[in-house]
């Protein structure tokens, strides 16, 4: 056996092992757990402001500045590696950018050992640096997980993998405020960057995208016609073709059978490739994509602004201990969004699910309602100053805001072709941090030591929370605008639901085929 033959056996090999140990459900849990150390960490800041304000002499403005700095990199970056991503497997861009997340967060701890202000500096560069290494991850990770999922549970799969982030986000607040009080801040960098080694190293081990796809395809029997009666395939192929247009047997499968795939927007899109700037191109003249990205802007500008702040505004507004404060909103944010994040994906299902266009409006109608939903909660609950009616309504406004978590993020999928989905989800984390929570941190800061340090946070809170109507206004033109759509022939036939193509017997497709000999 020649080199080549013994190294083309290697690799097939190495493929098949991939597929054997990480199938869906691994891959699944595999994303979730990176997932979860990553919004761990952007949680981290937060728990710990009084200890970094206690030891640099921090104001509030620059506290908030830690958390803008950590998206300046996140921002950049993300379509970089989406356009990277485009060229070579996604697994080898994750990896990359999880040893990036590694070597800078444990630079994060080593930044706490050094007591003058000039700690801070380094501090905020290696927050930015973090965002480099999470870019590489946070809109590919989502894509490689949506192709190797079966698309009859798309939307749980998703909502799953999204439950990482307030849960994470929350745990990161609980944990390090422990870390702060009773030990030393700098450790949790030093723990969680080491404890991603081993999970970036198992990256290598996972199967290329197109291998997820063509496994799908051949459990589907896309590819394997042998199931199929010899007549009905023979039938279909002796289909008349359009003048002028070729066609073959797999065209002609994927056209009588259904595409497994319904997020194209057009069949001519299917197999387009595109540059940075024709895809970005492309989604800002996406309608629906863009009210999409405005709502979801407007709902990350508060929301982010809020999880950065939330453990002080706690602290502040019932007199309580930063730690306490941690805890306590860190244990409502866990709860509530691993509830929400779970809820309002099963509530997509309920309703008619997210396939096609007439699934995306739903996805921002539901969106829509939940930010709706959640505004007069948010007030109430700062109106108390006593922690049984505080925590009651701040949970019920969490949980309304983490429903729209698997809705969204489907939409942003569903709408566009699936070869834009790399583009689609890092364009909109960079328009999202961007213009949401890269300024809502430092701005709620700016706003709170221009009101006053004592009621200056709690003041500025009902300001921000207002912002919330604007993304409801948004989301609900985006699912006006995607319903008149889906009445559109190519959205129409493309949301037919999976189980009335399978329902369809080998005499009705042949009925089909006879007709359009005739024409």
């Amino acid at each position: 056996m020649s080199f080549r033959e013994k190294f083309d056996s290697f690799v097939k090999a190495y493929k098949a092992f991939g597929l054997r140990i990480f199938g869906p459900k691994v891959l699944l849990a595999y994303l979730f757990i990176i997932n979860l150390f990553i919004y761990f960490d952007r949680g981290c800041i937060s728990g710990m402001l009084e200890s970094l304000e206690k030891q640099w002499k921090i104001s509030e403005s620059e506290q908030g500045a830690l958390g803008s700095a950590f998206m300046v990199g996140y921002m950049i970056f993300g379509p970089i590696f989406a356009q990277l991503a485009s060229k070579f497997e996604m697994k080898y861009i994750i990896f990359i950018g999880l040893c990036i997340w590694c070597v800078v967060t444990a630079a994060c701890g080593f930044s706490g050992l050094i007591p003058a202000k000039s700690g801070y500096y380094l501090l905020a560069v290696c927050r930015a640096l973090v965002g480099v290494g999470e870019a590489a991850y946070a809109p590919i990770a989502c894509t490689l997980l949506d192709d190797a999922v079966p698309p009859k549970h798309r939307t749980l799969y998703i909502s799953i993998f999204y439950v990482a982030l307030p849960a994470g986000v929350a745990l990161g607040y609980g944990v390090s405020s422990l870390f702060a009080a009773y030990l030393h801040w700098t450790l949790v960098f030093f723990i969680e960057g080491a404890a991603m080694i081993p999970l970036s190293l198992l990256m290598l081990v996972v199967p290329s995208q197109e291998d997820y796809r063509k496994d799908r395809k051949e459990k589907e029997g896309l590819l394997q016609s042998e199931e199929r009666p010899i007549e009905e395939i023979k039938d279909k192929t002796e289909r008349t073709p359009i003048i002028g247009q070729e066609t073959n047997n797999n065209s002609i499968l994927d056209e009588n059978l259904g595409e497994e795939n319904t997020n194209q927007v057009t069949p001519q899109n299917q197999d387009r490739k595109y540059n940075i700037f024709q895809a970005i191109y492309s989604l800002l003249t996406n309608s629906v994509y863009l009210f999409a990205l405005l709502g979801y802007t407007m709902y990350t500008f508060v929301i982010g602004a809020l999880s950065f702040w939330g453990p002080s505004l706690v602290a502040k507004n019932l007199g309580i201990s930063h730690t306490t404060g941690s805890l306590g909103f860190s244990a409502v944010s866990v709860v509530t969004g691993l509830i929400g994040s779970m809820l309002g994906g099963v509530i997509l299902d309920l309703i008619g699910g997210s396939k096609g266009m007439i699934g995306c409006a739903r996805a921002l109608l539901l969106c829509s309602i939940y930010v709706l939903i959640s505004m007069p909660f948010g007030y109430l609950a700062f109106l108390f100053r006593t922690p049984v009616p505080f925590f009651i309504f701040l949970f019920l406004a969490e949980l309304a805001v983490f429903c729209i978590t698997s809705p969204v993020n489907v939409a942003f999928l569903t709408v566009v072709s699936p070869n834009l989905r790399n583009y689609s989800m890092s364009f909109q984390i960079f328009t999202i941090h961007a213009l949401g929570d890269f300024p809502s941190p430092y701005a709620v800061g700016a706003v709170a030591d221009f009101i006053g340090k004592r009621t200056g946070l709690i003041k500025t809170f009902y300001i921000l929370w207002s912002v919330l109507v604007l993304a409801v206004i948004f989301f609900f033109f985006g699912a006006l605008v995607a319903r008149s759509k889906s009445k559109l022939p190519q959205w129409r036939e493309k949301s037919l639901p999976e189980e009335e193509e399978e329902e369809k017997n080998p005499e009705e497709i042949i009925n089909n085929t006879d007709q359009v000999k005739t024409i």
